[in-house]
């Protein structure tokens, strides 16, 4: 057996014991990368991911005030619309009643309506609120009829409480184009009139018929089908029908005081 020198073995474990601190070395450095990598990974998905948090402020006073006039401007708008008045328990004016002067603030989608403009025609006066929902919802039945009887002479004007820039929005989003007048209130007094109310004028300037606040209680398809036949009657000479039965919504003037 060949023996080798000492000089061989030294050799060899030099060899040895350096192959193994690289190996170790080796290990350590692509462990640490790795572990390098997975905290910047992670760093990056929190960073990323983490939402912003939400700065409190307090408005600024002139915001709180805006919102303060706001809330009085609609709390007078309520105070001031008939619906909420005792006015709405009173029966509206009688048939055979001559039509009061139709006096508002100003006039929106026309100039105000004149007696000798009316004079010899068949009118009809729609009081609405534009708090009453149940003006909104009857309005587009409403334009169909004035779509129908206009041509055939009838005038329709529209009288309400509010004021002019309120008034305008309701008639743009109702798609109403027949003189209304704004800040009727007066006129509306002279009615008996409170929102909701249609009157059907005939050609002498009485009230010939009114829906009896119809809208009020949510009946408006039958009252605009009733003033179809109405309108028919006063134009051809006809007996008008009666206004519709008021189950209790209605009551005479002279009992409000009681109530």
């Amino acid at each position: 057996m060949q023996e080798h020198s000492s000089d061989c073995f030294d050799w060899r474990d030099r060899y040895h014991g350096g192959m193994a601190r690289f190996y170790l070395t080796g290990r350590t450095e692509a462990l640490t990368y790795s572990a390098v990598a997975v905290v910047a990974v992670a760093a990056a998905l929190w960073l990323g991911l983490r939402e912003p948090q939400p700065q409190v402020t307090k408005p600024d006073a002139e915001f709180i005030r805006q919102i303060a006039r706001h809330h009085v401007e609609e709390a007078r708008r309520w105070s001031e619309s008939k619906l909420v008045h005792q006015g709405w328990r009173d029966v509206p004016l009688a048939v055979g009643t001559e039509l009061p002067e139709l006096a508002a603030e100003g006039w929106l989608n026309g100039p105000p309506p004149t007696t000798g403009d009316l004079a010899d025609r068949v009118v009809v006066v729609d009081v609405w609120d534009e708090m009453c929902g149940m003006c909104s919802e009857a309005a587009p039945a409403l334009v169909e009829v004035y779509k129908e009887y206009a041509p055939r002479g009838v005038v329709f004007v529209g009288l309400n409480p509010a004021d002019e820039k309120t008034t305008a929005a309701f008639l743009h989003e109702a798609g109403i184009s027949w003189p209304n007048g704004y800040g009727a209130g007066k006129t509306i007094e002279n009615l008996v009139g409170a929102a909701p109310t249609l009157f059907v004028v005939n050609r002498s300037g009485q009230i010939a018929w009114h829906d009896s606040r119809a809208r009020f209680r949510h009946d408006q398809a039958a009252a605009l089908a009733q003033l179809r036949d109405v309108l028919r009657a006063v134009l051809d000479g006809l007996p008008v029908p009666l206004p519709p039965e008021d189950p209790g919504f209605g009551r005479p003037a002279e009992r409000k005081e009681e109530n």
